[in-house]
């Protein structure tokens, strides 16, 4: 089963954020999180996300861009940042998505990201235990092992 979840992902106003999570059919969802048995979720790449105005900087403010960063961010899942060793980057109180500890908890959580620019977010999410399953294509997957391989990243 599945349950629709219509909010924003950032929320930059404290008040707005609170609102939001005192709707019931926002804590409906966030109390499923600790019962889910399967979760499918796409792996972010910062980089491109950063270039984006129409996705990134209308919702993150310029000093947490600041510290995805200076952390080295590579990737998100569920808008929580990763770098390339899979350490979250710091947590994030103004986004509503499941808790990357939440997604390891799970019994499956399938990745899904492909080409070569989103290598580096794959391997950091692949190396923080966030997935357990990576649906990708054969370039992102050789791309990801040789990064592996070289330990550049």
């Amino acid at each position: 089963s599945w349950h629709p979840f219509y909010v924003p992902a950032f929320v930059e106003d404290p008040a707005a954020l609170d609102g939001l999570l005192r709707l019931p059919d926002v804590q409906e969802v966030i109390q499923a999180w600790a019962h889910i048995d399967t979760a499918l979720v796409g792996i972010g790449h910062f980089a491109s996300q950063h270039q984006s105005s129409m996705l990134f900087y209308n919702y993150i403010g310029k000093a947490a861009l600041q510290g995805l960063e200076q952390c080295r961010a590579v990737g998100d899942i569920c808008g929580h940042f990763f770098d390339a060793q899979g350490h979250q980057c710091f947590e994030e109180r103004r986004v509503i998505g499941i808790p990357l500890e939440s997604l390891k908890a799970l019994r499956e959580v399938i990745g899904v990201a492909g080409a070569t620019d989103k290598a580096p977010a794959i391997l950091g999410a692949l190396r923080g235990g966030y997935i357990d399953v990576l649906v990708t294509d054969s370039v992102a997957a050789k791309t990801v092992l040789d990064l592996d391989r070289s330990g550049v990243v």
